[in-house]
């Protein structure tokens, strides 16, 4: 993966990415509706991780959703077929309260058709994991990548492998490295991939227009 080239945003960074669909509408809430919201997303289990990424390919619109599991590892991999992230979207994903299902506080009342909509999953995900996104938007042919760790970007940067249709992939690299305790407890338990099984195997069933599969 390539290091990054300045920060997220500037003329350098921009220069490094390219491409990508140009700008995107994944944006931060209005700060009324987010008082509102009064709590955020805690990852607690590896399965709820599963739970939260695969809810977001769904909302992407994916056709099919491949989700890959190593407990041991601590890792975790979802990837879909998805709308995809443009490029200002990308430059945006991962920071607190950042989504594009959600643009208003009477979006709060009428309007949710999501799984989800607060933008916390990838925030909270990119405080206790290496977190790497790598997506195609479905209007361009552009492969790009973003690595985030602890609050900050790493690389944001075009692909090194292209995609070769829209879609979003969303690795979790050393879960909980930050939370030696819980991550030992999980890494040992034989429970940590049924628990994920059922998260996929409940969206499969309340969405049978879309094609779930899982590795272990």
């Amino acid at each position: 993966m390539s290091a990054t080239t300045g920060s997220p945003g500037s003329p350098a960074a921009d220069a490094a990415v390219g491409g990508g669909g140009g700008g995107g509408t994944v944006r931060r809430l209005p700060d009324e509706a987010i008082r509102r919201l009064r709590s955020g997303t805690i990852i607690t289990s590896l399965a709820q991780c599963v739970g939260e990424l695969v809810c977001n390919s769904v909302d992407a619109g994916a056709g099919r959703v491949t989700v890959h599991i190593d407990v041991p590892r601590c890792y975790v991999r979802v990837e879909d077929d998805g709308v995809g992230l443009a490029r200002g979207d990308l430059r945006t994903v991962g920071a607190r309260y950042c989504t594009s299902k959600c643009g208003s506080l009477g979006d709060l009342d009428t309007r949710l058709s999501s799984l989800g909509f607060r933008g916390e999953a990838l925030a909270s995900l990119q405080e206790i994991c290496l977190l790497e996104v790598v997506t195609r938007h479905r209007s361009s042919d552009t492969t790009l990548s973003k690595v985030m760790q602890a609050g900050a970007t790493k690389s944001l940067c075009r692909a090194a492998e292209p995609r070769h249709q829209a879609g979003t992939s969303v690795t979790c690299h050393d879960l909980f490295f930050n939370l030696p305790v819980r991550r030992k407890i999980m890494a040992a338990s034989a429970r940590e991939f049924a628990a994920a099984r059922r998260q996929v195997e409940s969206m499969a069933l309340s969405h049978p227009d879309v094609a779930f599969s899982l590795y272990n």
